[in-house]
C-alpha cells in the first residue's frame, strides 16, 4: 500500500517493484493497489492523473483478463502459503483466510478482479462528476 500521510494523501513515489514491472506485462500485483498503472511502455501513472478514456481503457483490459489474472494470483497465493508454512511465519493469504474464513477461491474472476483496490479506485474515479 502506499505510505500516506494526513495532508498529502497517497505518495506520488511508487513503490520500488512497480517500476521494476517489465513493460508489456500485466502484473498482477497492479490490482493490489489503487494509485498507479504502468503502460506497456513501462511508464508509471498515477491514476488520478490519467484520463477518462485511459481509466475505461485499464478498466477494459483487467475485465478482459480477469479469468487469466485471477489465476496467476491463486497460483501466487499458493506458492506463499507453501513458503509460509515451510518457514512457520504466515503470509497475508493464511492470515486472512483465518481471520475472515474466505480465500481468493471464493470468488469467481470477474468478482475478484472487481473487489481489488485498483478497480475499486478506478470506478471511483469514473463515477467522479467533472
Amino acid at each position: 500500500m502506499p505510505r500516506m500521510n494526513a495532508t498529502q494523501g497517497p505518495s506520488s513515489q511508487p513503490p520500488e517493484w512497480v517500476t521494476s514491472i517489465h513493460p508489456g506485462r500485466l502484473d498482477v500485483r497492479l490490482l493490489s493497489q489503487g494509485t498507479f498503472w504502468v503502460t506497456r511502455d513501462g511508464a508509471v501513472l498515477q491514476l488520478d492523473h490519467m484520463s477518462v478514456g485511459h481509466l475505461q481503457a485499464v478498466a477494459g483490459m483487467v475485465r478482459g483478463s480477469a479469468t487469466v489474472l485471477h489465476l496467476r494470483a491463486m497460483i501466487d497465493a499458493i506458492i506463499a502459503i507453501d513458503a509460509s508454512q515451510r518457514s512457520g511465519v504466515p503470509c497475508r493469504d493464511t492470515i486472512e483466510f483465518l481471520v475472515t474464513g474466505s480465500s481468493i477461491t471464493d470468488l469467481d474472476a470477474r468478482a475478484w478482479a472487481e473487489s481489488m483496490p485498483l478497480m475499486r479506485r478506478i470506478d471511483r474515479l469514473l463515477a467522479k462528476p467533472d
